[in-house]
């Protein structure tokens, strides 16, 4: 236990705690080697161990600022306004103040549903200062949607924004008396604003806030539910700065302070989560907020703040790539681009690669269970893979219960400080995710290769089998979209009696290419196994359906194709 006071929660602090919340061997600091040893114990990290600090998320954010107070922490890119550290700390105690003044108490829950903006960003630190927890929803969520998720992560308080603000009341008054009260972003005479959070005087935060941060939830987002119901997570205040501490040691990010970052990953999803609101505080780095995703936006704020890191994701680097102006754009600033959250193929890596050829392109590989990263490429990789296991982690692919070799496929396991606390309130879902001796399993499949680099296939979900054979969509789906006419694709399957699946693609097209679907069923049959042809046909649509982070709505396809055949 830790007992922090606010002085000591927003101001700079040397402690340095050497706790952990499982126990590691010692890792050894190796090359890549071509004589892996993967053993039942797993690969361990190239890199060093961590010893995380024993540290609340904001008090650990927080502790170096007192190096850069006037630097700008985040700035709102539409509108330009603008927060140093030293107003960003403030920010964060006035609004934690105002809402212990209204009945905020530690343990309560927040839920946040409203798009990308600095207040965002306040009113995360300012929760988790009082010991409360943020849960996150996807401000495109209708009525329904929210009544689900705030029933399932039961929180009292919700912070939104007026385009939505109907939703949230709506929902709020269908979980009957849960939800005690919703502040407003802007103003209204029915709810609370934010600003007169952010107006308080700063005198009723308590005086002492107990911590246990390996136990206490810091954040409970959704698992996306590309397949099936999203799953609450509970992710604690350990979980969080493991992970940063863990990318401190690895070398892709040789210059940490004063990187200006692009928050356009929709800050309801746990990778920007980590990397906008959480990595970006604690290495003192500035983040320009993009309230939604919009190509030629996106690529004008790029410029116009000189961003030098961006966290992506496969269809922000798809569009960069195959964009026929890229080049009227001065992105000279950008060094550093890391891509995650979904598979990329190698060949767009390239075409991105050869349009900025003073950035390092990079790949990362986890999931909101494991906040939020597990693997990340060496600085100067090339290859398809998604890296090495970060510090103190420990990683192996499983095949029917027995460790796979150098290039088998299987379930990849892991262990490490970062691995969540578990589902809430579901015991199902714990039992099927953690396997004896504490090893967590993602559900995706994937390989070693011989330089002890990951390669990641497809989720175990998400296979295909067309007459006992195992299809991967992303396979696929990476073949078609290397097509010159072909702008983005998703596989999914069509019912057969005899045969079981038969792999079904619908594609988006590049506007006026002569093309037809035969002529890309051709393409791909020209290319693959013939167990893989596109046996169930191409189809031509308006978007592929995806999360906001990129991933393909798999269940929306599988439901389109079978009405169709229906």
């Amino acid at each position: 236990m830790r007992v922090l006071s606010l002085l000591r929660k927003l101001s700079s602090s040397g402690v340095n705690a050497a706790c952990r919340r499982r126990v590691f061997s010692r890792t050894f600091q190796r090359p890549l080697s071509t004589s892996l040893n993967l053993s039942n114990a797993g690969l361990k990290s190239i890199y060093p161990d961590v010893r995380p600090p024993l540290l609340p998320v904001t008090e650990f954010c927080f502790q170096n600022s007192e190096k850069y107070l006037d630097r700008p922490a985040v700035i709102n890119g539409e509108t330009g306004q603008k927060y140093t550290f030293a107003e960003l700390k403030e920010a964060v105690s006035k609004v934690a103040s105002g809402l212990s003044r209204r009945g905020f108490v530690p343990g309560d829950i927040m839920m946040l549903y409203l798009y990308n903006c600095p207040e965002f960003l306040i009113m995360f630190h300012a929760v988790l200062t009082l010991k409360g927890t943020i849960s996150l929803a996807n401000p495109l969520y209708k009525v329904e949607e929210m009544q689900q998720i705030l029933s399932m992560s039961k929180a009292k308080f919700m912070f939104t924004e007026q385009e939505i603000m109907h939703n949230a009341m709506a929902a709020g008054m269908l979980c009957g008396g849960q939800v005690k009260s919703i502040f407003l972003l802007g103003e209204d005479s029915h709810l609370p604003s934010f600003q007169n959070l952010l107006d308080d005087s700063g005198d009723a935060f308590p005086s002492l806030v107990t911590f246990d941060p390996l136990s206490d939830v810091a954040l409970i987002p959704f698992t996306s539910g590309t397949t099936g119901t999203p799953k609450a997570i509970q992710i604690s205040h350990y979980n969080l700065v493991a992970n940063v501490c863990q990318l401190d040691r690895v070398d892709f990010f040789p210059e940490r302070e004063g990187a200006v970052q692009l928050g356009v990953l929709p800050f309801y999803h746990m990778f920007a989560v980590f990397v906008n609101l959480v990595l970006g505080v604690a290495w003192g780095q500035t983040t320009v907020t993009m309230r939604r995703f919009e190509a030629q936006r996106f690529l004008h704020m790029m410029q116009d703040y000189q961003v030098s890191l961006l966290f992506g994701v496969p269809p922000m680097l798809l569009m960069m790539a195959k964009h026929p102006r890229l080049s009227d754009f001065d992105l000279r600033s950008l060094k550093r681009v890391l891509v995650g959250a979904a598979p990329i193929s190698g060949e767009t890596i390239k075409a991105l690669n050869d349009k900025l050829p003073g950035c390092a392109i990079g790949q990362v590989y986890g999931m909101s269970e494991t906040p939020i990263i597990i693997s990340i490429s060496p600085l100067g990789d090339q290859d398809n893979s998604v890296g090495v296991v970060v510090p103190s982690t420990i990683a192996k692919f499983v095949n029917e219960g027995k460790n796979c070799s150098i290039g088998e496929k299987g379930e990849l396991w892991v262990k490490g400080p970062q691995v969540m606390i578990g589902y809430l309130d579901n015991a199902e879902a714990n039992a099927e995710s953690f396997v004896q001796g504490g090893w967590f399993r993602t559900g995706d499949i994937g390989y070693i290769d011989e330089s002890g680099h990951l390669y990641i296939v497809d989720r175990l979900k998400e296979f295909l089998k067309y007459k006992g054979y195992q299809i991967a969509p992303a396979e696929l789906e990476h073949l078609l979209v290397s097509h010159p006419a072909v702008l983005d694709a998703g596989v999914t399957y069509v019912t057969d009696e005899a045969a079981g699946q038969l792999p079904k693609a619908y594609v988006k097209l590049q506007p006026d290419f002569p093309i037809n679907e035969q002529d890309l069923v051709d393409f791909v049959a020209k290319h693959v196994a013939p167990y893989k042809k596109l046996r169930g046909g191409v189809e031509i649509i308006d978007e592929i359906p995806k999360t906001p982070s990129g991933k393909i709505l798999r269940r929306v396809l599988r439901d389109l194709a079978n009405k169709q055949v229906s």
